[in-house]
């Protein structure tokens, strides 16, 4: 009670000023720099004697605001431009500036993330024309730069009358995220609080000394050099000619309807579809349910039982007062196919089944098309006029929203495009593809030839305060005695958008998908909301036009649209180029019995394991029992719905039994994995300074591999010249063992594990020696280091199973046979004839004589 709102955001204290709604209906909450904050220091137009935009070199800005040094510094990090003419608008100009990347506001000016969640002045009313110094202010007269509007002079503080700082307007600041506040906004002590109503301690800047000030966007009355300041205290104001360096707190406006929706806590439905899967979220679809029946355990029979009790149809407002799942007042919006949609209408169609009639949200990216392009006329009277046979039905926006964008340049007055001869192919890509082209989706939609009030039920006359009848407005193309009138289309003294009912076909769009609302359908203010019942913000969409389907009366050139504020409409001609927001039937019946008995199970991967349960006829909501036996060797990590294995939803290493509810058709994957160990094969230097290790057909000195659970491995110690093989160092755990028999060493690997092979030097100069296979050989005899023809006796004993092959030597990894030593198991030899050379006694296995291929080229 009593205290400021302080919030961070982007790095720095702000304070909360003031609460209103954007021109779009989005709760906007403004924000101050805290006066505790580190502030900036600037002038308005004067520099290093640069000036920015003067009128002269006198270094006073041409608006005191819209083109002043602070202004361009705020937004752009510190560069502007130069300009000497009278020029209000600074990127007119033709120099250009680049934004300093690394300003300490960057991420609040620069296009960043950040500005997705803030609004500009041009979408706040009170910064448009809204403001008067008169009401909330002292002063007698107007100030200016208060408003950016420049259509009303007089409360909009630009009349020569009032616009004491002899400046021409300007509205170059209303595109800015961050600005000067002006005094009619912070008010300057208790008597004059401004429109903020702020405190004198919310106004005060604590860091400053008494003496210190900081400006104020508005321009001092009757002088032209002059800006207004606020005093460091907050109780006080005062003014200082604009080439004078002052602290510079900016504001924003934070729209807190674009962080809410990014943060999850408006009431959206959670997407229904999963495209890849091509199944529904049946939790998302009962929440859908839940909201739309007002009712914590919604139903298709709840829904229709209150649309039966409502007339034969729920609007809009209704289904906002509804608090079942979401604040009374809150539009409905559902994700379906990657888009977000308002929930318009619920009514049944002509089978009997229930229909959510979806709008496409005025917050997604919407396309801009034209009704009858000037240069691709499509299906017109004169292929001169652009102007389409039929005002909707033939238009180029009906073909582009159902069939991406390819249509057919007709002549004729056919009025539907499939029926001529030449064909057209849908764009397969085409973003709304899942909803148009008899895929998957369109089976849960039903068009407008099944819904009655597009057929003939709807009436200008009722919903829109007309005394006449829109085109297009139905899709009927049967005259039906006297209500011939209501249908839009009875007669050319009704058929404003001068088009001849008969012949024309105006119900080619009744088997669309997507198609566009009418006038009827929207409303076009509060006190014309249509048949949905729309609010205002319901029907806004950022900055642009959205065209309507409907025919302006009594012109063959025009269409209706929608403004972007949502609050009016408006006429433009057919090749304009307007926002298109399609809407849609979505079949909730059709989406309810969607099979869902099916549940299969697999793995994710051949010979992982085996898997059992699910079945070809489950209920829903039924419980059943997966089960997974992994192989030897593997072990199952966890259960999945993609055959990547990712993500694990549930289980865990071992659960080999897993229950589940069953809530659609679904194929749950094991997620089997090899269970593998970390095998070192190394030498006892770690390199291959004396010897190296064949291993997998390669020599290595020190390697880390996984290796497979129960794989046996052979290792093969091969010493350098001059070196010998010791013995094997086997490290299992906290457990060493060594061979000294064994070379190759074979081994089963049940865990991780080390293998060291141990080499020392040779007893011999020049050469070395080594056994290869099943045995081993001893030297005997004296090296004389001073006689080059020392000679010594080399014995090759075979081990039980195997044959003496011969003596080999080895070069560059490559065996190759000592023809002269013969395959004598005891041969004597001069070392200077073998120096550098390694010999090996080879063995190989008795029931092969054959040596291994393997080993050939090593």
């Amino acid at each position: 009670s009593g205290q400021s709102v302080i919030v961070t955001f982007g790095g720095f204290e702000w304070i909360v000023t003031y609460l209103s709604k954007s021109k779009q209906g989005d709760v906007v909450a403004t924000l101050w720099l805290s006066g505790e904050d580190t502030l900036d220091t600037s002038m308005f137009g004067y520099t290093e004697n640069s000036t920015y935009g003067p009128d002269s070199t006198s270094g006073y800005p041409t608006n005191m605001y819209g083109t002043s040094y602070i202004r361009a510094k705020l937004n752009n990090g510190g560069r502007y431009i130069k300009i000497t003419s009278n020029s209000s608008n600074p990127t007119s100009v033709s120099e250009t500036y680049s934004p300093v990347s690394n300003y300490k506001f960057a991420d609040f000016v620069q296009d960043g993330v950040l500005t997705e969640y803030m609004v500009t002045p041009a979408n706040i009313s009170w910064q448009e024309n809204g403001q008067n110094a008169k009401t909330t202010l002292s002063w007698t007269y107007n100030v200016s730069n208060e408003n950016w509007s420049k259509d009303t002079p007089d409360t909009g503080f630009y009349s020569s009358g009032y616009n004491y700082a002899h400046k021409e307007y300007s509205d170059t600041w209303k595109d800015d995220y961050l600005w000067l506040p002006s005094m009619t906004e912070t008010g300057y002590n208790d008597s004059y609080p401004g429109m903020w109503s702020l405190t004198i301690a919310e106004r005060s800047d604590y860091r400053n000394s008494s003496s210190q000030y900081s400006w104020s966007r508005s321009a001092r009355g009757n002088y032209s050099n002059y800006a207004n300041r606020l005093d460091s205290s907050g109780d006080s104001y005062d003014y200082k000619y604009v080439d004078f360096s002052l602290a510079v707190r900016p504001a924003l406006h934070l729209n807190l309807n674009a962080v809410a929706k990014e943060a999850g806590l408006l009431p959206t439905v959670g997407e229904l579809w999963d495209s890849s899967s091509e199944q529904f979220n049946l939790d998302n679809v009962q929440s859908l349910l839940n909201v739309l029946s007002n009712n914590a355990s919604g139903s298709i029979a709840t829904i229709s039982q209150n649309i039966d009790s409502n007339g034969g149809a729920i609007s809009a407002s209704t289904i906002r007062a509804y608090t079942t799942g979401k604040a009374d007042g809150d539009t409905v919006t559902i994700n379906l196919g990657g888009f977000k949609w308002q929930v318009t209408y619920l009514s049944k169609s002509k089978k009997g089944d229930i229909v959510a009639t979806l709008w496409l949200s005025g917050d997604e990216e919407l396309d801009t098309s034209s009704f009858g392009d000037s240069s691709d006329y499509y299906g017109t009277d004169n292929p001169n006029s652009g102007v389409p046979t039929n005002m909707y039905g033939t238009s180029y926006i009906r073909a582009k929203l159902n069939n991406g964008g390819n249509y057919i340049n007709i002549t004729s007055n056919s009025s539907n495009p499939t029926s001529v001869s030449q064909t057209y192919s849908p764009v397969s890509d085409y973003k709304f593809a899942a909803f148009v082209q008899g895929g998957v989706l369109t089976q849960y939609m039903v068009t407008p030839a099944q819904i009655s009030w597009q057929e003939n039920g709807q009436s200008a006359k009722d919903t829109l305060g007309a005394s006449y009848n829109y085109s297009n407005e139905n899709w009927t193309d049967t005259k039906t005695g006297a209500t011939a009138d209501s249908n839009f289309y009875g007669s050319g003294s009704y058929n404003y958008a001068g088009k001849t009912f008969s012949g024309y076909g105006n119900s080619t769009w009744k088997d669309d998908y997507l198609w566009l609302p009418s006038l009827t359908e929207t409303g076009y203010n509060d006190s014309y909301s249509g048949m949905w019942d729309l609010s205002v913000a319901e029907r806004s969409n950022g900055t642009t036009y959205s065209w309507s389907r409907s025919a302006d009366y009594n012109d063959s050139d025009s269409a209706c649209s929608l403004r972007s504020s949502g609050d009016r409409n408006a006429s433009n001609y057919v090749y304009d180029s307007r926002a298109v927001r399609p809407a849609l039937h979505l079949n909730l019946s059709a989406i309810i019995s969607w099979p869902r008995v099916q549940v299969e199970v697999s793995s994710n991967s051949t010979g992982g394991g085996e898997v059992s349960g699910g079945g070809d006829n489950l209920t829903i909501d039924s419980q059943i029992e997966l089960t997974a036996i992994p192989n030897t060797g593997c072990r199952l990590v966890g259960w999945s719905l993609n055959s990547s294995g990712s993500p694990i939803i549930s289980g865990s290493e071992g659960m080999t039994r897993y229950p589940v509810t069953v809530k659609g058709n679904v194929t749950y994957y094991a997620v089997f994995q090899l269970i593998t160990y970390d095998v070192t094969v190394t030498t006892n230097t770690g390199d291959n300074s004396l010897g190296q290790i064949l291993y997998n057909n390669t020599l290595v000195a020190d390697t880390t591999t996984d290796i497979p659970e129960n794989t046996t491995l052979t290792l093969y110690a091969i010493p350098k010249p001059n070196s010998a093989f010791i013995c094997w160092q086997i490290t299992i755990g906290d457990s060493t063992t060594y061979d000294y028999d064994n070379n190759p060493l074979t081994t089963t690997i049940t865990a991780d594990t080390t293998i060291t092979a141990v080499f020392s030097n040779s007893l011999m100069e020049g050469i070395g020696v080594t056994a290869l296979g099943g045995g081993q050989v001893r030297m005997g005899g004296y090296i004389d280091d001073g006689d080059p023809n020392t000679t010594v006796v080399l014995n090759a004993i075979c081990y039980s199973g195997y044959t003496f092959d011969g003596w080999y030597t080895m070069e560059n990894g490559v065996l190759t046979k000592i023809d002269a030593l013969g395959n004598s198991t005891a041969v004597t030899i001069n070392v200077s004839a073998y120096d550098g050379k390694l010999i090996i006694a080879r063995f190989v296995p008795n029931s092969n004589g054959n040596v291994n291929d393997n080993t050939n080229n090593i």
